[in-house]
């Protein structure tokens, strides 16, 4: 398991994820899924590192590998933070978190501009923040962030962040085009082919005749019983509740509904919209030069090509709204012109916008009776936010009290349920036929998280909408069962163990058969075995690619022998072994392809943009300085693991 982790974490691919972690935060934030408290309990309040004048504190490290340990289980639910931590993850984590400040930093110094108006565009922009109308409201924001337990100024320091990395990296991560050189060799591997056959060795063939003894079968088993072994497992007891149990007091009053209306009139009164594509470019004369090639009959992305840079469309703003992300001027320019026309040229900080209108929306003033509806909906939906913000928070303040999940449910007139004995999967080992509720999906992560000493928890089952409190009612150990319960089973497997061992001394004779020269078809006649026809084995480097992971593994073998030599393979699950013969290797040639030949220059120039992107950070790192607080993180480390231990 650790070297599946440590893989990711140490290949090039995992080494340049954890430079360019930008983004990740405030998609969490606005899924909600990123909680302050954390899981792993109480740490040092000390710094993990410094950056420029910047800390970092334990807490915000261990937070941020808390999260990304609940990112991991969704492919791994049997991983603990004590293995990931050893296999690297807090490491990288942290290495994560002081780029994202590097690249601040660095563009802070450099006059790189970030404000207020930019954060709050970015801050509209989540979805939990929006109102059933589909538009931001600070009512909205509030409940959300009170449901996650975040503050605002954490929210604006991410999204800071993030704002800087996305205007650096697209300078920093431009590549370079390789030389036909460099990439003819690589494009080429992509055309070799590939012939041989293969035979396979079945464990059925030498299947004992005789079933074991007792003592022969607990040997078996004792040996093997890791192979066994059940998950731990847990039974979760659990209250469930939707949104919908605040809907009687979530009622508008006309006086809500006034109120909104009076402190929202620019809501209502007449305005503009518009949905435009743009681009932004450093220089006037670019942006010139753009709606000049644009005017002789290109679409904008083609009369920008030469930029690299990417067309991005926008929907539905309001000038104000262009003023506050951009500048006046901007918004000045792109509501003088027409739909389907370029807007005049104009600068803000972060350049010079070259924009298309696509679209031009106006609606007419309302009065609070034309409204009525649109602002009942509003209402009921914040105040139905806020009542559901203060139940919870009532229910965590009293399971934090110590009142039981059976107390906090029946004050509620809540159902308490109770699991069977679940693995994390949702499997029941006791009962293959065992469908769990929809709800165990979120359920479970979150109760194979929790202690078992009956203190309950409040989790989010879907988003705003369905939630449960859990307390873990039994917690199983992961063990083997009793020989008793599975011991058909293990004979069967003891008899293909000792049929596959056999397997493997047949095929050993057959592979120095044909070591010692012997051609592989009459290797594998001359073995008085009854197997199956040999088969052959052809194909290429490219037709293996459009297999995705469907290769065969005798194919997958053949392309990592050298020619004319001979492999064996063990079968999966002890099914017998399979013999690989290689004989012939055509090399490819692609200096004709020219597809090819683009598509491996593309691959090389996303490959030197990254490592530009990595000598970026590491200029920039050495440029504002970066300190690590060794003890701090140790003692991170340390607290992380007992947590594992216990």
């Amino acid at each position: 398991m650790f070297a599946k982790i440590r893989s990711l974490f140490s290949s090039k691919f995992g080494a340049f994820f954890a430079l360019i972690f930008i983004g990740i935060i405030a998609v969490a934030f606005a899924l909600g899924d990123v909680t302050g408290s954390g899981t792993f309990g109480g740490v040092s309040a000390g710094n993990a590192a410094k950056v420029g004048n910047q800390d970092i504190s334990v807490a915000e490290l261990r937070d941020m590998t808390d999260n990304r340990l609940r990112n991991e289980r969704q492919r791994n639910p049997n991983l603990d933070i004590s293995q990931f931590v050893e296999a690297g993850g807090l490491d990288t984590t942290l290495e994560q978190i002081i780029n994202r400040y590097v690249l601040a930093v660095f563009g802070a110094d450099h006059g790189i501009g970030v404000s207020q108006a930019m954060v709050d565009a970015e801050i509209r922009d989540i979805p939990g923040a929006k109102g059933v109308d589909g538009k931001f409201t600070t009512e909205s924001l509030r409940a959300l962030l009170a449901r996650i337990k975040i503050s605002e100024a954490a929210i604006r320091k991410d999204f800071t962040q993030n704002l800087y990395a996305q205007q650096i990296f697209p300078i920093a991560n431009k590549g370079t085009v390789s030389p036909k050189s460099l990439v003819l060799p690589y494009a080429s591997l992509v055309l070799e082919r590939r012939e041989g056959q293969f035979a396979i060795v079945p464990s059925s063939l030498f299947l004992p005749e005789k079933p074991p003894s007792d003592d022969e079968l607990a040997a078996y088993y004792k040996e093997n019983a890791t192979q066994y072994i059940i998950p731990e497992r847990r039974s979760i007891s659990y209250a469930l509740f939707n949104s919908d149990i605040v809907d009687a007091d979530a009622k508008p009053t006309d006086a809500d509904i006034k109120a909104h209306y009076d402190n929202n009139k620019e809501n209502f009164a007449a305005s503009e919209t518009r949905s435009f594509e743009q681009i932004i470019v450093s220089t006037e004369d670019a942006a010139n030069q753009i709606i000049s090639n644009a005017k002789a009959g290109a679409t904008l992305q083609e009369a920008s090509k030469e930029t690299g840079l990417s067309v991005t469309e926008k929907s539905a703003i309001s000038a104000k709204q262009l003023t506050d992300s951009a500048s006046k001027a901007v918004s000045d320019a792109i509501f003088a012109a027409d739909n389907g026309a370029y807007a005049k040229p104009a600068k803000a900080p972060l350049g010079w916008f070259v924009v298309r209108i696509t679209d031009i929306s106006k609606r007419d003033a309302r009065t609070l009776e034309q409204a009525r509806s649109e602002i009942t909906d509003i209402v009921r939906a914040e105040k139905k936010d806020e009542l559901l913000a203060e139940f919870t928070t009532e229910i965590e303040d009293a399971l934090a009290d110590g009142a039981s999940l059976a107390d906090v449910a029946k004050e509620r007139s809540l159902k308490v349920e109770t699991s069977p004995s679940l693995i994390i999967t949702g499997q029941n080992p006791e009962d293959p036929a065992y469908q769990p509720i929809a709800e165990m999906a979120a359920i479970l992560p979150k109760a194979f998280q929790m202690d078992n000493d009956g203190q309950g928890q409040l989790i989010e089952v879907e988003q705003g909408r369905k939630f449960a409190i859990l307390t873990v009612a039994k917690l199983s150990e992961a063990a083997p069962p009793a020989l008793s319960k599975v011991k058909k089973g293990i004979a069967q497997k003891w008899a293909i163990s000792k049929g596959a061992a056999q397997a493997k001394i047949e095929a050993e004779k057959i592979l120095k058969a044909v070591e010692s020269g012997t051609n592989f078809k009459k290797a594998v006649a001359d073995s008085g075995l009854k197997l199956p026809p040999t088969q052959d084995l052809k194909a290429s480097r490219f037709e293996l690619s459009q297999q995705g992971r469907e290769v065969p593994e005798a194919l997958a073998l053949m392309f990592a022998m050298p020619a004319e030599s001979i492999k064996k393979l063990e079968a999966p699950d002890e099914q017998g072994w399979i013999l690989v013969n290689l004989d012939t290797i055509t090399r490819g040639d692609a200096n004709k392809r020219k597809n090819l030949l683009d598509q491996t220059q593309e691959q090389f120039k996303n490959v030197f943009g990254q490592e530009h992107m990595a000598q970026f950070i590491n200029a920039a790192r050495a440029e504002v300085g970066v300190e690590k607080s060794e003890n701090d993180i140790e003692s991170l480390r340390s607290s992380l693991s007992a947590i594992a231990a216990n």
